[in-house]
């Protein structure tokens, strides 16, 4: 169940704890992380300084190949590179971009035309599906690498009881708005204010968007289906999908269709980025890694939380995750390659990457960016995604799921199919949703919809 808390002057961050019980650290001019451990906490400062120590490592000259995405991991990759090769100057370290969330497909396939990785970056849901493939190795010295970093981010990379990567970030998303079309206390606080404001925003801005999100994404539509504090995917279950905030949820979703654009099911995530940047949508869905392209910008932005489903209900709930750094199994420098992984999640890097990428950290360090703070305020509404085993059929279904969605498909029997193909990899023999679950009513022939006056 998800449990709203409250915000105050002093408070302990908790990052994407996988029941959506989130708290909030605010503070006057600076948000500071604190480690949920108290007794690895420092009592004085309420801070822990984390200093690498070197290790004895070859003394042969190696260079580790690391895989992770363009757009700001690069960039902290390499400048992280560098300074890790100053501590050992016989390793260099070399950047190649890859698709965090399809690498360990890759490495099981053998399909890429890049260099092997010696590690790489991946989300926390991944986890037990690189252990099963059997292409990660556990982590090294994990006691050190979780007192340096929060444990509502290392948990998450538990499989087994085994930890077998290294917690190099949190991430979860908010909604951007644009300055020039709607102001801070303008911001719709419900789904039906906002989709009020969908149907009046062409009015005085012709050919632009009020709203967008990534709709063939279910990372971002399965915040529709979060009402109560519903979750698509808990522990081992996926009974998540087949509930009355599922199906009304996707029915909801579908209503906003006709004001998005017509190719809006095929568009990337890039293209809806560069819709807000252009100034073609007065508000987007999008996470921290959005902030670097946006400060480039002309456009004046300011971060908001989810909409809520009614008024004095909660926010939408949105996915938070961790992205994680793992050893490759067949890589020739296992020790060196986790030596540079711990580094990564050292006080000093993961400053570094909040600097360079507006990541949420995984370590314990001091933020005084209000639009990261943004975002910590929206963590206290998400849940994180279970790194169980059936999640690779929820990822491998999403699209076909999403894409029946926007065409308009009966929101029950999609979610059904959608439940079905997570527990056995197909759809045959799914029970469709019942009928009372939703908002509407079907006509004999389904062609035509109607207001329902079923009770719940």
């Amino acid at each position: 169940m998800h449990i709203k808390k409250y915000i105050r002057k002093t408070a302990i961050c908790l990052i994407a704890i996988a029941t959506g019980i989130m708290s909030l650290t605010a503070c006057d001019q600076k948000i500071t992380t604190f480690r949920n451990d108290s007794s690895k906490q420092d009592q004085e400062s309420g801070t822990v300084t984390s200093q690498y120590k070197k290790e004895e490592l070859t003394t042969e000259n190696i260079t580790l190949t690391v895989w992770e995405s363009a757009d700001g991991p690069d960039k902290w990759i390499q400048q992280a590179g560098e300074k890790f090769t100053e501590i050992y100057p016989n390793i260099k370290i070399e950047f190649y971009e890859a698709d965090i969330a399809n690498s360990f497909y890759m490495l099981r396939t053998g399909e890429y035309d890049i260099p092997t990785a010696d590690l790489f970056g991946a989300p926390h849901d991944r986890t037990a599906q690189m252990v099963e493939s059997d292409i990660i190795l556990p982590v090294k010295d994990y006691e050190e690498v979780t007192t340096n970093t929060l444990s509502s981010a290392y948990k998450h990379l538990f499989y087994n009881d085994v930890m077998y990567g290294y917690p190099t970030s949190c991430e979860t998303y908010a909604l951007f708005y644009n300055k020039k079309f709607i102001s801070e206390d303008k911001i719709p606080d419900t789904w039906d204010k906002m989709l009020s404001f969908c149907e009046s925003f062409p009015q005085n801005f012709p050919d632009k968007y009020g709203f967008l999100f990534q709709c063939n994404a279910i990372y971002y539509t399965q915040l529709f289906m979060t009402r109560d504090g519903n979750q698509l995917m808990s522990g081992t279950a996926h009974t998540g999908l087949m509930t009355k905030s599922a199906i009304q949820g996707m029915e909801l979703m579908q209503s906003f269709i006709p004001y998005f654009p017509e190719n809006a099911i095929k568009m990337t995530l890039t293209d809806y980025e560069e819709a807000f940047l252009q100034g073609k949508a007065a508000m987007l869905i999008n996470g921290p890694w959005f902030i670097p392209p946006a400060d480039a910008s002309e456009v004046e932005y300011g971060i908001a939380p989810l909409p809520a489903f009614g008024e004095g209900e909660e926010e939408a709930l949105s996915l938070s995750g961790v992205r994680g750094m793992f050893i490759y199994k067949g890589t020739k420098h296992p020790d060196e390659a986790a030596a540079f992984a711990k580094f990564l999640t050292t006080k000093e890097m993961q400053e570094l990457r909040l600097q360079l990428t507006g990541a949420l950290p995984s370590a314990n360090i001091s933020i005084d960016n209000k639009s990261t703070s943004a975002f910590l305020y929206q963590l206290e509404h998400s849940y994180a995604l279970p790194n169980s085993a059936d999640m690779e059929n929820f990822w491998a279904y999403s699209g076909t799921f999403c894409e029946e969605i926007w065409n308009g498909a009966d929101a029950g029997e999609a979610l059904a199919k959608y439940d079905r193909y997570i527990a056995t990899g197909s759809t045959e023999g799914y029970t469709p949703m019942p009928s009372g679950y939703s908002t509407k009513t079907r006509t004999a022939d389904s062609s035509t919809d109607s207001e329902s006056t079923e009770s719940e």
